[in-house]
């Protein structure tokens, strides 16, 4: 799978990985399974709501005004952006 290749080249050794512009979690159902701590982020909440109820932590937020506090995770995706 796509995902599990960019998993394996860029974040490896991640432990904490934040998904900005989820969408529908693709990405996030990988990477859960690669790293302690995943989040999804995006602007649109319906998405959100349903990757909640799978278990992520998800976040609704603007890409350019994200709530965290620097260095909060090990890596970043965020391909759409």
């Amino acid at each position: 799978m796509f995902y599990n290749k960019i998993i394996s080249m860029y974040f490896a050794y991640c432990n904490s990985l934040v998904d900005i512009g989820c969408g529908r979690g693709d990405f996030l159902f990988v990477a859960r399974n690669k790293a302690k701590i995943v989040i999804g982020c995006d602007i649109d909440v319906k998405p959100l709501i349903v990757l909640h109820l799978y278990g992520f932590d998800v976040v609704q937020c603007d890409a350019s005004y994200l709530p965290f506090k620097d260095d909060s995770f090990d890596g970043a995706f965020f391909p759409t952006l």
